[in-house]
């Protein structure tokens, strides 16, 4: 890296620049903070559209994970396609990443004739309805800013993120005489190409064949060619002068390949491309239709979605904390904000038990789990202790009073039994009392959420009391998270009213209630968003809040 950086521009040039593309004029502001004088080095080139916050924090995190997991030199370029100012002051800002502002509205000029004046000049909804032909002219502009000498460009969404330090050089590798692209996998539909979210190409190739990023959707531009879509002409190209090209091992060509990712892996259960390298690690992953998902366009199920991406991002890729896939809180009425927090709780911490571990579920039930998470997913040798004995319980008892020995397993969870119980203390005692030394236990509780009487609701408690009994027992390592502040609690009560009134067919007007269905899940979501926010979690008032405590201990 330090041969690299000898060759930095240590000033900040700017220039305004009319480029020309598919016969109009783009306007573009164009920032280079960071310039490397080898053609070696490779030209990574990011197009990108954020209409709202959450399209800014996944280019954000895309950035970040590129920075932090490539250590040879390199040039970064972001092109950003005319979005709000509000969403991009922060590039100007940001060290060593190259910028274009393209200041002109990227609009497909085959479908001008074919919307209303408002949707024309309907900007946001324009990029987010035709979004590929503004990806390819954000990758054209990208091109005319490189040097032309360059001898390597790896284009990329930006809903992509970086996993693992060898990745260019994963990618470079794979290129010589004859393979003149590579990419994390092929699209299965129309031309079979290789996906622009994630390709390398020989540049010299790229402009001796005179490509282009530019679609031919609906075969508007060549009436005689195959429809094809952003980037797809590279591949044609390559193919038609007889060169080859290289397709990554990903989850998304071969879905069983998730076989061979370990139970515990953090990406084993989040629903996105997985791109291997050749030792088999993770090294690039793709989360697709992050812009429309961003916005609220996109509703497709089992897919993931921009919240558990940017936390995933933050907790793991950045972070390097051990994390276990988000979930979203969904269309489900009937599944509580209360419940969306302990499936994630247990999701990022279940990674603490090695596979194979021995681990001991207080009061959960082998079939017909509420929430997401299943704990017999994860290759443990998990144990029930439950009173009730329709649940088939293997240790059927009080919960207070288990017949194990002292010291049996590698671990306890206890999921929203305390609440249950007369006197937490002593069933707190059993689960000490059962674990190894250095075992773990997962615990969560409610506190601000409704009396559920199962069969009875005794009490709810606050963390500062579940700290004072945990230690007094003897466990250490004790930390406890806040599951949601303020306006999850109200959005968990706002959800339950709203429940409580479509079973009860009301009100009147199947819109109306699809309006209030709609915008439960929206507040929803901004709970999530908001309770996240760093003064609103050190604001007393705010903080004095929470649907309940998840907490994670060790004997």
């Amino acid at each position: 890296m330090q041969k690299g950086i000898s060759l930095l521009i240590k000033e900040t040039e700017e220039m305004f620049k009319k480029i020309e593309i598919d016969n109009r004029d783009y306007k573009v502001n164009i920032i280079r903070k960071k310039s490397i004088d080898s053609p070696d080095a490779c030209r990574i080139i990011i197009p990108t559209y954020m209409p709202n916050k959450i399209a800014q924090e996944i280019t954000r995190m895309c950035i970040l994970s590129i920075l932090k997991y490539t250590p040879e030199p390199y040039e970064l370029w972001v092109v950003d396609n005319n979005s709000p100012s509000r969403h991009t002051k922060w590039l100007r800002d940001f060290p060593s990443v190259n910028v274009a502002f393209n200041k002109t509205e990227p609009v497909n000029p085959f479908l001008t004739q074919k919307v209303s004046a408002f949707r024309f000049f309907n900007k946001q909804g324009a990029q987010l309805r035709n979004g590929a032909y503004a990806n390819a002219i954000g990758l054209e502009i990208g091109i005319r800013c490189i040097d032309p000498d360059s001898k390597y460009i790896f284009v990329m969404h930006s809903d992509t993120l970086i996993l693992k330090s060898n990745w260019l050089r994963f990618f470079k590798s794979q290129l010589n005489d004859k393979v003149r692209i590579a990419a994390f996998r092929n699209d299965r539909q129309r031309v079979q190409a290789l996906h622009i979210g994630g390709m390398l190409i020989d540049f010299s190739i790229y402009k001796k064949l005179n490509m282009s990023f530019l679609p031919n959707i609906r075969q508007e531009r060549y009436p005689h060619m195959p429809e094809y879509d952003v980037g797809d002409q590279i591949t044609l190209d390559v193919l038609k002068h007889n060169y080859q090209t290289f397709v990554c091992r990903n989850t998304f060509n071969n879905p069983e390949l998730i076989e061979n990712i370990p139970a515990a892996h953090p990406l084993k259960f989040l629903l996105l491309d997985r791109c291997f390298d050749n030792e088999g690690d993770i090294v690039y992953i793709h989360m697709g239709r992050g812009i429309p998902k961003s916005s609220n366009r996109y509703h497709a199920k089992g897919k993931t979605y921009p919240e558990e991406w940017i936390e995933f991002a933050h907790t793991y890729v950045l972070m390097k904390k051990k994390y276990l896939c988000g979930i979203s809180t969904g269309n489900d009425l009937a599944y509580s904000m209360r419940r969306y927090y302990i499936d994630r709780f247990f999701m990022r911490h279940i990674a603490v038990f090695p596979h194979g571990s021995s681990v001991l579920d207080i009061g959960g039930k082998k079939h017909h789990k509420r929430g997401v998470f299943n704990i017999d997913t994860y290759g443990l040798k998990v144990a029930y202790v439950n009173i009730d004995k329709k649940t088939m319980p293997d240790y059927c008892c009080d919960a207070a009073c288990i017949p194990i020995e002292d010291a049996t397993y590698d671990g306890v969870i206890c999921s929203e039994v305390l609440e249950h119980v007369i006197e937490p203390r002593t069933v707190l005692r059993e689960a000490y009392r059962v674990l190894k030394p250095d075992g773990i236990f997962l615990l969560c509780v409610p506190f601000m959420f409704h009396v559920h009487a199962d069969p009875c609701d005794y009490g709810r408690y606050t963390d500062l009391y579940y700290r004072t009994v945990l230690d007094a027992i003897g466990f250490k390592n004790i930390e406890i998270e806040k599951q949601g502040l303020f306006f999850s609690v109200l959005a968990n009560m706002l959800k339950a009213w709203i429940y409580e009134l479509s079973k009860e067919g009301r009100p009147k007007g199947r819109m109306v209630r699809k309006c209030l269905h709609t915008f439960i899940v929206w507040f929803e979501k901004k709970a999530v968003q908001w309770d996240h926010d760093k003064k609103r979690q050190e604001n007393k008032i705010f903080s004095g809040y929470t649907t309940g405590f998840g907490i994670v201990c060790k004997k």
